[in-house]
């Protein structure tokens, strides 16, 4: 049973329903999100404020240790100024000693390197969770001139979409995974320690791995993969799953068909000669099934091997998701190591794109950009988009527009953001919505704005404001006149204005 599950536990008599107010009272609803707001603020004051306790007592033990001498007969143990705070702190707050030797190192390090967000902090609009997804990534770096460079980006990325003099509640909304994206995206700009492993090492050690609870008698099969392998995988699991779940008197959870189907996928008991396009519009199959044999029942598509289209011929077997990566072309023809994004917003390296690029029947599509880097508007009179409207709209977003959604766009609704015909269709009015968000969208009482810098300004019923930043997007650098001239014919090999087939192209060149 799960947190948001209402029915009531078997044998267990139902649960009383909350009393409902007649009329709704959006001002003491109000109230309450102030509240919880001003509450979280504080909660960051408060802890930012016993960080800074806990450095100073720190900082106190080292002055003190480095202007005193040992006195005579003192004894022979003289405990360090780290060890000092470790006694005095760590039972008083019932906290463990390596937990305040973290706080103290975590403390120091946000000041040196982010004195902006440390600000944020003690002023409550940011939280330590997030802070430390910022800190993660100095590790990676091969010196700290970089780090310095670093420190400085990830500060200016924040001042741009979380301005500190914003007129709001206080809070920064900005999700700690958004943070880590944008922070790793930013880290791999930039030379990684010579022991950082890159995509290439990584991919040679892929593995299937079984670990067996002895317990439970149950156990964990892992399998370590490329992001976007396992990305088209995940989905493609869970749409088999939804399939299963719409048959009659099926009574599994979600979670469990993906296990089920998963085991008899491997073991050969299930056949899926559908596309993962057949799995996810539903509506067709009746038009695909067919009535077999004496049997009058339809046969679905997730029934070994009987799935015939309306022409005989059978329907695709291999199924092809697609998978979006945004990268500066340099990087594509080797010029250049600067990271791409895959779909919904993760940041990869130069390695693992051009991984990508030279894999059998990739396609890329070349995006048209202005002066500024942004994409140029394309629009069509009709009210379905083109191919490449939806190209440049997913490639724009990366993810579904809802604040903190990590959806990736690919498999969002394109949404148009004021309806059509009153909007056109057009990538400036589209914007991707997942399954579960678009009805919030249409909700009475919720509104979406698309601002001048690319972020989306959401109003909910209650009048609370959130914002979805823009979504980076990869720089390329300026070439120079050898590179520009590699860029050149490469696109002169291939025709066609938008699309371009680069994995045979790739395959011959010498890339790093």
């Amino acid at each position: 049973m799960t947190l948001t599950d209402d029915r009531p536990i078997s044998g267990s008599p139902p649960a009383t329903a909350p009393a409902v107010p007649e009329v709704c009272d959006l001002a003491t609803d109000r109230a309450l999100l102030d509240q919880m707001t001003a509450c979280r603020v504080a909660q960051n004051r408060a802890h930012a404020a016993r960080l800074e306790a806990i450095a100073d007592f720190h900082d106190r033990r080292v002055a003190e240790a480095a202007g005193s001498r040992p006195e005579p007969g003192a004894g022979f143990f003289r405990l360090t100024p780290l060890r000092e705070t470790q006694a005095e702190v760590a039972p008083l707050l019932g906290t463990s000693e390596q937990t305040v030797a973290y706080e103290i190192d975590t403390a120091a390090d946000l000041k040196q390197w982010f004195p902006r967000l440390w600000e944020r902090f003690r002023s409550g609009r940011l939280d330590l969770p997030k802070l430390t997804a910022c800190l993660d990534q100095l590790v990676h770096l091969a010196s700290d001139e970089d780090r310095t460079k670093y420190a400085s980006a990830v500060q200016d990325w924040f001042d741009k979409h979380d301005p500190p003099g914003r007129a709001d509640h206080g809070l920064c909304t900005i999700t700690r995974e958004r943070i880590q994206r944008a922070t790793r995206y930013q880290r791999l700009k930039l030379p990684q320690r010579s022991n950082t492993e890159t995509f290439a090492q990584a991919f040679k050690k892929r593995r299937v791995s079984l670990r067996p609870d002895e317990e439970s008698g149950m156990a964990w099969l892992s399998i370590t993969l490329a992001a976007h392998d396992a990305i088209t995988a995940d989905h493609r699991l869970t749409m088999i799953a939804k399939k299963r779940a719409q048959a009659p008197g099926e009574t599994r959870t979600l979670a469990q068909l993906r296990v089920d189907s998963l085991l008899e996928l491997i073991q050969g008991t299930l056949v899926v000669p559908a596309t993962t396009g057949d799995l996810e519009h539903h509506e067709h199959c009746d038009r695909m099934c067919r009535v077999t044999g004496d049997s009058e029942e339809p046969v679905c598509p997730l029934h070994p091997l009987v799935l015939t289209s309306d022409s005989g011929g059978p329907i695709g077997g291999y199924a092809r998701p697609v998978i979006n990566v945004t990268v500066p072309i340099s990087t594509l023809l080797g010029a250049a190591d600067l990271p791409g994004v895959l779909s919904g917003g993760i940041p990869v390296s130069a390695d693992y794109v051009r991984h990508i690029a030279l894999q059998p029947g990739s396609t890329w599509y070349r995006m048209l950009t202005d002066d500024a880097g942004d994409f140029v508007e394309l629009s069509t009179t009709g009210y379905q988009p083109t191919d490449p409207i939806v190209r440049t709209t997913v490639a724009r977003d990366h993810t579904c527009v809802w604040p903190g959604c990590r959806r990736p766009a690919v498999v969002a609704h394109t949404d148009h953001r004021i309806p059509y015909p009153k909007g056109a269709t057009s990538t400036e009015n589209l914007q991707p919505l997942c399954e579960r968000h678009h009805p919030v969208k249409h909700a009475a009482g919720y509104s979406v704005v698309r601002n001048a810098d690319g972020s989306y300004t959401w109003t909910t019923r209650h009048g609370s404001t959130f914002t979805t930043p823009a979504s980076e997007q990869p720089v390329d650098e300026p070439p120079s006149a050898t590179d520009q001239a590699e860029v050149d014919k490469v696109f002169a090999a291939v025709t066609g204005p938008m699309e371009r087939d680069f994995a045979r192209l790739l395959s011959q060149r010498s890339l790093p």
